[in-house]
């Protein structure tokens, strides 16, 4: 994709660096940094806006990357690129910090899930889930598993993927034909198929109890499937459009990104119910579309990370009592991110990543935030980062003081030690 001459857009990850310093729940720290490395770190945009996003970037094979799933061992993401340039599945080494391997791919979209060994990926409008072999630092093909006939023969289009290698067993939810897909990975057949009652967009499988939630991209809802029983047995009320989810280690809590009203659902799984909306756009009467699209925990559970892609940031959030959630601040990121992962199980990477479709993948560094006495402007836009206490939880508003930073001269980073955040 060419958006002027010479500028060739392709995917960016961008990654956070770690300090010996620990954020604590009122204050983020950050690092004011020079005006030669704003300069040096300012993206210009096709649109006349400038970003200064934190940490640094790899940049990917092409655009559009919308998932990345961490590898077992803790050295290795796969990225999914689906764009409108080459669609592509890219391996990327986190210790070296580039991308190792880039297999090209007819169609994909968004599934991507990990084993001890291999990597399923969507086929997108191809109705295939495509497995891979991670050996080193390539992936190589290995099988198909065969939903139905390509588009437009049959319309099925796989999305979210989550596998439970355990049992053999693989989960595919489509936004075509509304459904859930349930796989024997030993044979990579199809065993069942569960009729939705509209899109899906992802799904993830509680990792204490047999049950796997399926975000109702089209229904405002998250669905709960009984992998025991194999059949649907509830579902829980969102907001609009819920998209990626998250659950913490004990599986008592499930956080939904609802990218169509600035907002992460937080369910409480033993009652089922929805127990807090955190609001995640900088100011509480901000209109709809910052595109709340993905959430990560982490390791300790008590952070939680929501991309806002239509605001270019991360919004950061303490969850360590849910029900009772109080926003952290912002970390700014590049443009548009649409995956921001942390993998419970990789203790070797516990920070968060940002995919941004049309520039690197980035990660931040910090200090002390320097609070300012008035409150953010009401045009304040995405040139600026605000922390505002706790006003970010439905369960609170807006009190002074107010936290006023301006992002092109606080680049924010989160830091980690002995395990907090």
């Amino acid at each position: 994709m060419i958006f002027s001459a010479g500028l060739s857009i392709v995917g960016l990850l961008f990654v956070p660096a770690l300090s010996a310093q620990t954020v604590s729940a009122q204050t983020l720290s950050i690092q004011t940094p020079s005006a030669q490395t704003l300069s040096a770190q300012k993206v210009e945009l096709p649109n006349g806006w400038s970003l200064t996003p934190a940490g640094h970037s790899i940049p990917l094979s092409s655009d559009l990357p919308l998932n990345m799933a961490l590898a077992a061992d803790g050295v290795h993401a796969a990225v999914t690129n689906n764009g409108n340039g080459r669609q592509a599945i890219d391996l990327i080494n986190l210790k070296q910090g580039r991308v190792t391997a880039s297999v090209t791919i007819k169609t994909a979209w968004l599934g991507l899930a990990f084993g001890k060994h291999d990597l399923y990926a969507s086929g997108g409008n191809d109705d295939i889930i495509i497995r891979y072999l991670l050996t080193g630092d390539t992936l190589l093909t290995k099988d198909s598993l065969v939903l139905g006939r390509p588009w437009p023969q049959d319309k099925i289009s796989p999305t979210g993927l989550a596998l439970d290698e355990a049992r053999d067993r693989l989960y595919v939810v489509t936004k075509e034909d509304n459904a859930l897909y349930v796989c024997d990975t030993k044979t990579m057949k199809v065993l069942k198929k569960v009729s939705l009652s509209a899109e899906a967009y992802t799904c993830l499988l509680n990792p204490v109890k047999r049950e796997l939630y399926i975000s109702a991209w089209g229904g405002r809802k998250v669905w709960i499937y009984d992998t025991r029983q194999g059949v649907l047995q509830d579902s829980t009320d969102t907001e609009d459009h819920p998209t990626d989810m998250t659950i913490n280690r004990t599986g008592k809590w499930l956080y939904v990104a609802n990218a169509n009203a600035n907002s992460v659902s937080v369910i409480d799984l033993a009652s089922r119910k929805v127990v807090e909306t955190l609001h995640t756009a900088m100011s509480p009467d901000a209109p709809i579309g910052s595109t709340t699209n993905s959430v990560a925990l982490a390791p300790n559970g008590k952070t939680l990370y929501v991309a806002n892609a239509d605001n270019n940031y991360l919004a950061v959030f303490d969850c360590a009592a849910p029900g009772h959630s109080h926003s952290k601040g912002f970390i700014p990121v590049g443009w548009y991110p649409t995956c921001v992962p942390m993998e419970k199980a990789c203790p070797q990477w516990p920070i968060p990543m940002a995919l941004i479709p049309l520039h690197p993948l980035i990660m931040p560094s910090i200090k002390k935030a320097r609070p300012l006495s008035r409150p953010p402007n009401s045009r304040c836009n995405i040139s600026r980062i605000c922390s505002q206490g706790h006003y970010l939880s439905s369960r609170h508003r807006p009190t002074p003081p107010w936290r006023f930073i301006p992002a092109r001269c606080t680049p924010i980073l989160l830091t980690q030690k002995n395990g907090s955040w």
